[in-house]
């Protein structure tokens, strides 16, 4: 049925089939979702379908499940698409479970799966989560490496991270390094490193940068 429901464009029908599943007791995720390989090629599926089963229980929060389904998929050789692997990824480091997202990114690695600029972020938040704000650099450098390159979001997540741990000065470096990649810090990047002054006392350069902020519009 859900085969039928994603290959007759009616993926938000197919959606809803699958959360109910997910909330019913005594279905089991790996049964499914070994049925649901099973019966792909037969049914004329699309690869859809797989991306959408491991997003809808990790969106009603059943990460491990979610992951479950990740692993037999590959396992089974189906082609998981990216948006398939960051969704566990982010909803792991979100609960905090950041050494079971790391074990998630070294399968989705392994397994060639082409990585897109949401998976770095995703990963640097897991880092900063973890206090571990020294390795990002070298992540990042690596991400580079394979044609990712940093965002607005990757800015202002270490930016962040810095204010927190109290690494203003670093904070202030990476703010005024963003025009040098073409980026603009945004209002989010402001308040960040305001916060982070204004927790340390430093109230007067907290001044000039809200200054600063309003007179760049």
């Amino acid at each position: 049925m859900i085969h039928m429901l994603v290959r007759g464009r009616t993926a938000s029908d197919a959606q809803a089939l699958i959360l109910r599943m997910v909330r019913k007791s005594g279905i089991s995720c790996v049964e499914v979702a070994d049925s649901l390989v099973s019966t792909y090629i037969s049914c004329g599926s699309s690869s859809l379908v797989f991306d959408m089963f491991v997003r809808t229980y990790v969106q009603a929060k059943k990460l491990r499940e979610g992951f479950e389904a990740f692993q037999l998929f590959r396992s089974k050789g189906v082609c998981v698409l990216i948006n398939a692997c960051n969704s566990p990824l982010g909803g792991l480091v979100k609960v905090g479970w950041i050494d079971l997202a790391w074990v998630v990114y070294g399968e989705v690695v392994s397994s060639g799966i082409q990585l897109n600029v949401y998976t770095p972020n995703i990963m640097v938040n897991a880092l900063c989560k973890a206090r571990k704000i020294d390795s990002i650099k070298f992540f990042l450098s690596d991400m580079e490496e394979k044609g990712l390159f940093s965002d607005i979001v990757t800015y202002n997540t270490l930016i962040n991270a810095y204010c927190r741990e109290g690494l203003l000065e670093e904070a202030f470096q990476l703010k005024n390094s963003m025009s040098s990649k073409g980026l603009k810090p945004e209002l989010f990047t402001y308040n960040a490193i305001i916060n982070g002054l204004c927790k340390v006392g430093n109230y007067v350069r907290a001044k000039e940068l809200l200054y600063e902020m309003l007179q760049g519009g």
